[in-house]
């Protein structure tokens, strides 16, 4: 179809060459015909020759700002469309710009809440959709990337405003059991330099996890002895 188009404008360029040049008015029709067929290239290169009829300098930007997003140039669409907002859809594309820049960025959460915005604008429902799919899989990633640091409060933190299923349950029962060792090392680092009565509260604060009773008596026990050792 937009081979067919291109043809037409061809002709239209060259019977205009050869003196039976076109209204203006034709021009402008022909071009917005091919700017809602998606032909940007074909549109921008009839208002171009419009000059500086009606809107059609607008029109130029706006339609290459639209064919150098459809190329993959969106820094060259971002410029071309900002340069004639609110011209026509300029304010949403650039928004739906914004949207696809977060996504790149890997902000999903943020481009999520713009394509929503936009509600069915352009494809943004359906990239909405996928991303609705693609954030747990991130979380869950992040997730796991903290668990691999030690971080595990941080990551317990992040499940618990997930979605439950198998997966984050598991993650979560991962990062409880990360604490409790994290707490019962320094327990037992505090015993071992001699801080009995730190050690025993910090067992203590561990309820029946790991040994942690029969780790405070022994706290108890090396309290007495230190109390005999240094009795008059």
């Amino acid at each position: 179809m937009k081979r067919a188009w291109a043809w037409m404008a061809a002709m239209t360029l060259a019977f205009a060459a050869g003196g039976c040049a076109a209204s203006n008015q034709t021009y402008y029709e022909q071009a917005q015909r091919y700017l809602g067929c998606g032909d940007y290239a074909t549109a921008a290169q009839l208002f171009r020759q419009l000059g500086e009829y009606r809107d059609a300098a607008e029109y130029v930007l706006y339609c290459e700002g639209l064919y150098a997003m459809e190329q993959g140039n969106l820094d060259l669409a971002r410029a071309n469309l900002a340069e004639v907002e609110p011209f026509k859809s300029s304010q949403r594309y650039l928004r739906y710009l914004e949207a696809r820049a977060l996504q790149d960025d890997g902000d999903l959460t943020g481009a999520l809440a713009q394509y929503e915005a936009l509600g069915s604008f352009a494809d943004s429902a359906e990239l909405a959709k996928a991303l609705r799919e693609a954030i747990p899989l991130q979380q869950l990633a992040q997730c796991e990337a903290l668990i691999r640091a030690g971080q595990y409060t941080q990551a317990l933190s992040l499940l618990d405003t997930m979605t439950l299923s198998e997966e984050v349950s598991a993650l979560q029962e991962q990062c409880r059991q990360g604490i409790e060792k994290l707490q019962y090392d320094q327990a037992c680092a505090l015993y071992d330099s001699g801080r009995y009565e730190e050690a025993l509260a910090a067992f203590e604060a561990m309820g029946d996890s790991l040994d942690a009773p029969a780790r405070m008596m022994l706290c108890r026990s090396a309290m007495y002895r230190q109390a005999v050792s240094t009795a008059p």
